[in-house]
């Protein structure tokens, strides 16, 4: 008697373990994949540095993630449904930064920006603009005169740098040898009749210069005799402009053309250095490739050097700041999500556009013809698009291994054929 009720327990005990992983199959469902979390953080108009630390957190979960800027944007992915709120917050210059939105899954990815405004900063009117440093400003007489034997004091005193202060002064004479004397305020003494040119140029904490030739005239002191008074060369005046720019297979060109001119002569040479390379010419065009596809803005450091045919210089520094958002009508998002964290590598022909590791990515990329590669574990799989739209990609990669719904059935249906077999 005792045996068949512990037979009948077992019974009982298989048949409810096999209800309970009937249900448990039937109402697993599809696995819940993260929601996109996007966002710009820019400070006076401007994509914040590289490397700063934003935190994503869902408020009703709990759940917080943390990521780092790269070109002022961040990309996340973030366990939420319906409803709930996300905080995106961040730490600049010792002040706390924060904004919030209300999940809705019926868009793509939830975007939050966040924008800082600081003390005396400006935002760009225009699309493209060229900001000049401003030089310092060259003021002393054109011409200094004496007689032989008299200490000529040669004063600086009144140039001034409108950005900045001044950090240098050289004075070069062009007498037989030529000699240099450095300090705001020089003096000299000639012991000998002559009219000679000098130089003098001075030197901002902005490492900008300007130069003004003036002459030496210096009479006999003993003759009071008169020298013939000549007018020195006088130096080009270097300038240039943004003349044209065009998009073509993720490349920028920009065309600059001098503007410089020469009071007394013209200019024989013409010597651009943009971001650290040489250009030659009066007219250039520049390639700048876009490895960015989410920036916003580029900046450029152009300095352009011009001797004229008397052999004189100058140069002008410039930040030239392109607007390049305007190129976004021409891409479009790649949407990739998984409910495992993946590494991603996309490749167009043989170079490689991008990598990554994450659950969600969010690109935006030039029309044209890519190859995916998804690696998960020791499962790799590989996918060709043409992206000539907006794309999304859901990922499903399995663990090699039985669910444990149906771990669960397997035991009790084990367990029912023992019953049957003892019972029998």
């Amino acid at each position: 008697m005792f045996g068949k009720i512990i037979k009948m327990v077992m019974v009982i005990i298989a048949v409810l373990t096999f209800i309970l992983a009937t249900v448990y199959v039937v109402n697993a469902g599809p696995p819940i994949l993260p929601v996109g979390i996007a966002g710009e953080i820019t400070i006076n108009g401007e994509p914040i540095p590289d490397g700063y630390s934003v935190i994503i957190k869902n408020l009703n979960s709990g759940e917080t993630v943390e990521k780092f800027t790269k070109d002022g944007f961040f990309v996340a992915g973030l366990s939420a449904v319906d409803g709930d709120e996300i905080e995106v917050s961040i730490s600049y210059n010792g002040k706390a930064y924060s904004n919030t939105t209300v999940v809705n899954t019926s868009r793509t990815t939830q975007w939050i920006n966040i924008t800082i405004i600081e003390e005396n900063g400006e935002d760009d009117e225009e699309d493209n603009t060229i900001k000049i440093n401003e030089k310092p400003v060259v003021v002393i007489p054109s011409s200094f005169t004496g007689k032989t034997g008299e200490c000529i004091i040669f004063n600086a005193s009144q140039c001034y740098d409108p950005d900045g202060r001044i950090v240098k002064y050289e004075w070069l004479f062009y007498d037989y040898p030529p000699f240099t004397l450095h300090g705001k305020i020089v003096n000299y003494t000639w012991n000998h009749p002559c009219n000679i040119i000098g130089v003098l140029t001075i030197y901002d904490n902005n490492y900008s210069t300007n130069m003004k030739t003036f002459s030496v005239i210096i009479y006999d002191n003993e003759t009071n005799g008169s020298n013939n008074i000549t007018f020195p060369s006088m130096p080009p005046v270097a300038n240039f402009t943004l003349t044209n720019s065009y998009y073509k297979n993720n490349t920028l060109y920009v065309n600059f053309t001098s503007t410089s001119t020469d009071p007394d002569g013209y200019i024989v040479n013409w010597t651009w250095t943009i971001d650290g390379k040489l250009y030659y010419g009066e007219n250039i065009t520049v390639k700048v490739p876009i490895r960015n596809v989410n920036a916003s803005f580029i900046k450029l450091n152009v300095t352009l050097l011009v001797t004229d045919n008397d052999g004189m210089y100058d140069d002008v520094n410039a930040f030239v700041t392109l607007n390049i958002s305007y190129l976004n009508s021409e891409k479009y998002h790649l949407i990739i999500y998984s409910q495992k964290t993946v590494n991603i590598k996309i490749m167009k022909s043989s170079d490689v556009v991008m990598e990554d590791a994450g659950k969600y990515f969010d690109y935006l990329l030039p029309e044209g013809n890519y190859t995916i590669i998804y690696a998960y574990k020791d499962q790799v799989k590989e996918e060709r698009i043409n992206l000539n739209r907006d794309v999304e990609i859901p990922l499903e990669f399995k663990d090699n291994k039985t669910p444990l719904g149906f771990e669960i059935l397997i035991i009790a249906f084990m367990i029912i054929f023992m019953v049957r077999k003892w019972r029998g």
